[in-house]
């Protein structure tokens, strides 16, 4: 019983600081978004190759596409992430691909120093359903270092392996050539017993790519 106890009030810190951090995304999202659609306008003008209206490649290499994500915050809360992707394109629409991730977090409160080593992978299906939107499926399964216990100053934790299904969509804009900037927003649907997010949570990406 003592054990439960220390886990969920342990947990709720974990959560009350990714709760934070979840608005500090949202505001970075809806910024970046503004900022992106700025650019569109700015370079209507521009002579540019769009992938999605090119036909069907035999070439492998030429199905393949590349992009991720980098996130970086600094401060009372610390998050340090690399999510490296690739994709392969069964046509002009739809694809496939896996996308390998670290991260690592620190956090302080109530005087103590809370980190985590967070690492996994995910399998993803997009499809293009119009020129700047697309449709997004992810199975992804990640392991988590959570605080259990806090014995004096010293936060014990355990790793647990923590499965998602993440359902949702995204805005893909072209900046030149076979380069683009996308945003998403995801919803896990399983919502695991381990998972640090809260129920329903959203999960909002920016990241780039080459090729999609």
């Amino acid at each position: 019983m003592t054990f439960h106890l220390l886990f969920s009030f342990s947990t709720y810190f974990y959560r009350n600081f990714k709760t934070q951090n979840m608005k500090r995304r949202v505001t970075f999202f809806l910024i970046f978004m503004l900022t992106i659609i700025t650019l569109h306008v700015t370079a209507q003008d521009s002579v540019r190759v769009n992938p999605y209206f090119q036909k069907p490649k035999s070439d492998i290499s030429q199905r393949l596409y590349f992009g991720g994500s980098v996130g970086l915050s600094l401060g009372t809360y610390t998050s340090v992430s690399l999510w490296p992707l690739v994709g392969y394109k069964v046509t002009p629409k739809l694809s496939f691909g896996i996308q390998p991730g670290y991260e690592y977090l620190q956090y302080n409160y109530a005087g103590l120093k809370y980190k985590s080593n967070n690492y996994g992978a995910r399998i993803f299906n997009r499809f293009r359903f119009i020129e700047q939107g697309f449709t997004h499926a992810e199975f992804a399964y990640i392991n988590y270092d959570i605080p259990t216990e806090v014995i004096g100053n010293e936060v014990k934790y355990e790793s647990f392996w923590v499965p998602f299904l993440f359902l949702g969509g995204g805005y893909i804009q072209s900046m030149g050539g076979a380069g683009s900037v996308y945003m998403q927003v995801l919803f896990d649907v399983i919502n695991d017993k381990n998972s640090p997010y809260t129920a329903w949570e959203p999960f909002f990406t920016v990241g780039f790519g080459v090729g999609f």
